[in-house]
């Protein structure tokens, strides 16, 4: 197990997964939103070959409408 933080709260996940796997995991909503991991964006067509490493610091920053 590995520790990463998304939104700066800590998540114990398996080694080896991908970004992908673990946004699936823990977000219901994957549309319309931006990903950086350790302050790198992510590309959505990059989430399957993104893996997660121990101490990695994810933001997910969801889009907004609003006037």
């Amino acid at each position: 197990m590995i520790k990463v933080y998304l939104n700066n709260k800590e998540f114990e996940i398996e080694e080896n997964i991908n970004f992908s796997s673990f946004i699936n995991q823990i977000h219901e909503n994957i549309f319309g939103i931006a990903v950086a991991v350790n302050n790198n964006i992510i590309p959505k067509n990059k989430w399957n070959e993104t893996i997660l490493y121990n101490e990695d610091k994810i933001i997910l920053i969801k889009i907004a409408c609003g006037g």
